[in-house]
């Protein structure tokens, strides 16, 4: 599956979220196949990001390829890859001072 982003200023919803909802879309796609006892898996690389490619696949010019979810069935469980521990990727924000010391002082 290649997932494309098509955003468009006629749309009353800013390019941004339109962005975002087609990453949400892969999301759910590749949720909705592990769900039902598939395997995929989301990659770019540098089709994603060649002009010349899009023009095969018929991509408008502000179109985007967001990436390429591959599907299939698993023959064994895929290996756990090294993470990051959480508290180094999450901040917890639990008070008014946390927000103002995240924006340099100044809560809004």
């Amino acid at each position: 599956v290649i997932l494309v982003s098509s955003p468009s200023s006629a749309r009353p919803i800013p390019e941004w979220e339109q962005q975002l909802s087609c990453g949400a879309a892969g999301f759910a796609l590749l949720a909705a196949a592990h769900m039902s006892g598939f395997a995929g898996q989301w990659l770019t690389g540098w089709p994603a990001y060649s002009r010349g490619f899009a023009r095969v696949l018929g991509l408008a010019p502000r179109e985007r390829i967001a990436g390429f979810i591959f599907l299939g069935t698993p023959r064994r469980t895929p290996s756990e890859r090294p993470r990051p521990a959480e508290e180094d990727v999450v901040r917890h924000l639990r008070t008014a001072a946390d927000v103002a010391a995240l924006a340099g002082g100044k809560a809004g």
